[in-house]
């Protein structure tokens, strides 16, 4: 939810109680949008963070620590020079208006007193951070905008600083007054539009969610004309604005962070109680508010920074191995035609006594069908034997082709099969343990030279622009790293180390049932070896879902027989972290029969005991074949209760 102006109203408010008094001890600048200023209060250090970040511009304290750079932008060096030391005297905000002023006093290079306001405009795309002098003259600005990007307003040292435009928008106050007189507070411009947006283009600090809260409260369609309503819904309006513009006048807020149904996450927050939201949660501050929502964002931005990367890695071998199944079922349709070349040459060499020299064509019956004739073509430098063998070089080499290629593609679906699972691990990646599993299995594959695939892939992203790889380059690169891999274990072995045993490989995810069963679920597929064929006991279960990547899910039982439901938990887990879940949540149709659109679906799950499924020789990690099966239709779901701590001695 973007920072409104009512928000800014309430959060300027809020600083200004906790920060009137507090002196600047240190400023850094972590990255281009944002400025963290370190205060001494009577309350202890705090940190108040400003953000012109176009995605979530903001301001709030926060306890959080960001990695700074070794050297300080040119503003950072600026805002120390003007600011450091100096204290605040004050914050405030325009009427409702997304823009909010730290006025602080400092000592000049003189040592005389000067007073300095610090602005931040939380406006979308044009956010900034802007130093003024006492004259309202910009020092300086995080951004720069000049008559070149703006032609409304500049924002460069040395101008005047001017507010934002007025849109003309109705006051809190105005509004209130309307309502008292028995009429909607909506400009007559706006009177075309549907009821929510003309409350978003007549109340001043109003955000969309504030306007849609209007008519959720008024039970009022916020699609609807609003010289299409009728006389009651306009007086559940009356009524529905008139108590939100109270609230938002008597200046006394309700910090609220709002979560989706059934995650803990916040996903928004605001200044006041809204209805239809999302699952509200109270807050002690809207400082505090901002900055755990933020924190979320952050950790969701960051790791999908790090997960992003390992799924276009796996991506492109993926597309690299398809690529190669295509090329060698176009070498098969090429040479189809190798018999009709054999038998050419049979032809030539059983009508050689009537071809007379230098022949261009052979006309000759079909020894097999004699209703059927060839117009066989000829080279006329060569006899018969001559442009028999030709054919029959042919032939070998077309042959030759086709066996080398159905043996190629039957290794092709081995490691699209494999690599399509490996892709469905990083896509159902959720933490930092999925990820270190995730790079280990890459590693391991890229380092021992067990994935042409995913080598070729690898270099094939690291390849110029328009310079990729040839083949000796790629087989230059492989032979190399090959090499490189092979010297690193001789060493390691000369200096007594083992190879270790990734610690990622035996940290499986883990659920507990209530009837003391757990259930185990590999994050990759060497987890998925590891858990099946030395962890599971064979008493064991184990689930997949049903001719679909993802994950091994062992059911461990202890001895016990296991509970219908404990059974029915271990199905789901193994059809939530399958791509037929993946699906799904993109909108995949035809995911076990079922309209995606019907809100709910099930996925097919196999079961057997673990001594049912074996290791494929030679297959890569994670491919196996099981039977004495059974299948449940299941709902991909997680259990309730989740235990982090670890696997089972």
């Amino acid at each position: 939810m973007p920072l409104d102006g009512v928000t800014a109203r309430f959060l300027s408010s809020e600083l200004n109680d906790s920060l009137s008094g507090s002196r600047i001890e240190k400023i850094y600048q972590p990255d281009r949008y944002e400025i963290c200023l370190h205060l001494r209060t009577d309350r202890g250090h705090k940190r108040l963070l400003l953000s012109c970040n176009p995605s979530f511009p903001r301001i709030h304290m926060t306890d959080s620590v960001r990695d700074n750079p070794k050297t300080p932008p040119s503003f950072c060096m600026l805002l120390r020079k003007h600011l450091s030391g100096g204290r605040i005297n004050r914050v405030n905000s325009p009427p409702f208006e997304r823009i909010i002023e730290l006025h602080i006093t400092s000592l000049n290079e003189l040592q005389d007193v000067t007073e300095y306001r610090l602005i931040i405009e939380m406006m979308g795309r044009y956010s900034n951070i802007i130093l003024l002098n006492s004259d309202s003259v910009i020092i300086d600005s995080i951004l720069h905008v000049d008559s070149r990007t703006s032609r409304v307003r500049e924002v460069m040292p040395a101008r005047r600083y001017e507010y934002p435009p007025n849109q003309g928008k109705l006051l809190p106050s105005e509004a209130l007054d309307i309502v008292n007189k028995g009429n909607l507070p909506i400009l007559e411009d706006s009177l075309g539009r549907p009821v929510e947006k003309a409350f978003l283009e007549s109340l001043q600090g109003f955000s969309p969610q504030l306007s849609h809260e209007i008519c959720h409260v008024a039970s009022v369609d916020p699609r609807k004309g609003c010289r299409q309503l009728e006389p009651r819904e306009t007086l559940r309006l009356l009524s529905s604005v008139g108590a939100l513009l109270g609230v938002i006048l008597k200046g006394v807020p309700s910090p609220t962070l709002y979560q989706a149904s059934g995650d803990s996450s916040p996903i928004d927050f605001h200044a006041l109680l809204l209805h239809d939201a999302g699952i509200p949660v109270a807050v002690d501050s809207i400082s505090d508010a901002i900055d755990r929502l933020h924190e979320r964002s952050f950790r969701d931005q960051s790791f999908d920074q790090i997960r992003k990367p390992l799924i276009a890695f796996v991506q492109n071998a993926l597309a690299h191995a398809i690529r190669k199944k295509q090329t060698h079922e176009t070498d098969i349709l090429e040479s189809k035609d190798c018999l009709l070349w054999k038998k050419y040459g049979d032809l030539i060499l059983y009508n050689q006594s009537g071809l007379r020299p230098e022949a261009t064509e052979l006309v000759a019956l079909d020894y097999e069908n004699t209703d059927v004739t060839h117009r066989i073509p000829l080279n006329p430098s060569l006899n018969a034997s001559g442009n028999a063998q030709a054919y029959y070089k042919r032939y070998r080499k077309a042959k030759a082709k086709i066996d080398s290629a159905t043996k190629f593609i039957q290794d092709d679906d081995i490691a699209i099969e494999y690599l399509m699972s490996l892709q469905q691990a990083a896509i159902s990646a959720t933490d930092d343990q999925d990820i270190a599993a995730l790079r280990q299995e890459i590693s391991e594959l890229a380092s021992e030279g067990r994935d042409s695939y995913v080598k070729e892939a690898g270099e094939g992203r690291s390849a110029p622009p328009g310079k990729s790889k040839t083949g000796k380059q790629r087989s230059r690169a492989l032979r190399s790293a090959a090499s490189r891999a092979a010297d690193k274990s001789r060493r390691d072995r000369a200096n007594g180390i083992k190879k270790a045993e990734s610690s990622s490989a035996e940290v499986f995810r883990k659920f507990k049932n209530a009837d003391d069963t757990i259930i185990l679920c590999g994050r990759n597929n060497l987890q998925n070896d590891a858990l099946t064929f030395r962890t599971a006991a064979p008493e064991d279960l184990w689930f997949h879902a049903k001719k679909r990547p993802g994950s091994h899910v062992v059911l461990r039982c202890f001895g016990k027989s296991p509970s219908d439901s404990s059974v029915l938990a271990a199905a789901s887990v193994a059809a939530y972290y399958s791509s037929a879940a993946t699906d799904f949540r993109k909108g995949s149709p035809g995911i076990s029969g079922t309209d995606p659109s019907d809100g709910a679906f099930t996925v097919e799950v196999d079961y057997c005991e673990i001594k049912r499924v074996k290791k494929i020789p030679g297959a890569k990690p994670g491919m196996v074949t099981y039977d004495q099966y059974r299948t449940l239709l299941v709902h991909p779901a997680l259990p309730g209760s989740i235990d982090t701590s670890g696997n089972p001695a």
